[in-house]
């Protein structure tokens, strides 16, 4: 069993600012390639100690499918790694993991032999100076940052793309928050689709709204 310092070095919280139902968000680097990741860990509350497999459990899945759907977006932040941990640990800094890279078929069908253990992601880490969350908070009273016309505009167009190239393929999103969106001026990035549905029969689409309110 591989140990979780082999592959990556795990360093503070990036996800402060903005935190998640789903996952706790650490800085962190690949050991394997030296490059910077946002490590991406389902919170432990969400584990069942009769190992009955949450929605949440579930959400890492279903993220990890459309990162890689979408992966040709250039507006979609990329899936680098997918995989299960064994520590329990808000932040984990040891145990045993078990990574699948990008081959999240594999990484799904797993999921039984790791109900008592957390998934992850790893996926691209982009600096939180160009969140837009993290940007229009107020600097001081009555007073919010705005993006120039310009660039409101570009921005929207370019989530327009991202929409229509989801919606020939299905995929709904369905997480539009500030906190989700990084923009440094000329490129729109998503990150965080948990919350978004590939969409099957109708019946089903009911369900998994139905799952997702909180």
């Amino acid at each position: 069993m591989t140990n979780l310092t082999e592959l990556y070095r795990i360093d503070n919280f990036i996800d402060t600012f903005a935190l998640g139902h789903y996952a706790r968000v650490l800085d962190a680097q690949d050991l394997r390639t030296g490059q910077s990741v946002a490590f991406k860990v389902m919170r432990t509350e969400h584990l069942m100690d009769d190992g009955d497999v949450l929605w949440e459990f579930r959400a890492f899945i279903n993220e990890a499918e459309l990162l890689l759907k979408l992966k040709d977006s250039p507006h979609v932040v990329d899936l680098l790694d997918c995989g299960y941990i064994s520590s329990h640990s808000e932040a984990p800094h040891e145990g045993d993991i078990v990574s699948f890279g990008r081959d999240v078929t594999a990484f799904a069908q797993a999921l039984p032999d790791y109900t008592h253990w957390r998934p992850y992601l790893t996926v691209t880490n982009l600096p939180r100076t160009k969140n837009l969350f993290y940007l229009m908070k107020p600097t001081q009273q009555n007073t919010r940052w705005r993006l120039p016309t310009e660039e409101g505009l570009a921005l929207a167009i370019q989530f327009a793309y991202l929409l229509q190239m989801a919606h020939r393929q299905s995929i709904v999103y369905l997480d539009h928050k500030l906190e989700h969106v990084y923009w440094d001026g000329y490129k729109l990035e998503i990150i965080d689709l948990n919350s978004s549905r590939q969409l099957q029969s109708h019946a089903s689409n009911s369900q998994y709204f139905k799952m997702d309110i909180h």
